[in-house]
């Protein structure tokens, strides 16, 4: 009976100690070549598991700068459009767009990189 009554009072406490740690411990952090590790939480982050090449796009619409996995490296972009980005989501061959759109027209060394803590 007194451990329910203990067990009781905790349940809130747990609780919201989960909550809290929830978000440290989501917060996702990728190694980007020529930059270093950067945490995804500003991010909207799209998968696309049939694409051979492209695995994942994250985009911060308002420093419009991306962050694209290919073929599980990740690599930056600066300045991008979001009408670019849109574009690229759609395409049907995300590796094509992103060597003919992306990948020589939004170097970060022309264009200084977004600071993130």
């Amino acid at each position: 009976m007194r451990f329910a009554a203990i067990n009781a009072r905790l349940q809130p406490v747990l609780a919201i100690a989960l909550l809290l740690g929830a978000d440290a411990a989501l917060a996702e952090r990728v190694y980007v070549k020529a930059r270093g590790e950067v945490e995804l939480a500003p991010f909207r982050c799209d998968t696309f598991s049939r694409s051979p090449n492209v695995n994942r796009i994250c985009y911060d619409d308002k420093q419009k700068y991306v962050l694209v996995s290919v073929k599980g490296i990740w690599y930056h972009y600066c300045e991008v459009p979001p009408a670019t980005v849109s574009a690229w989501k759609k395409s049907s061959s995300k590796g094509r767009f992103y060597n003919d759109n992306v990948r020589a027209n939004f170097d970060c060394s022309v264009a200084s990189a977004p600071a993130y803590r």
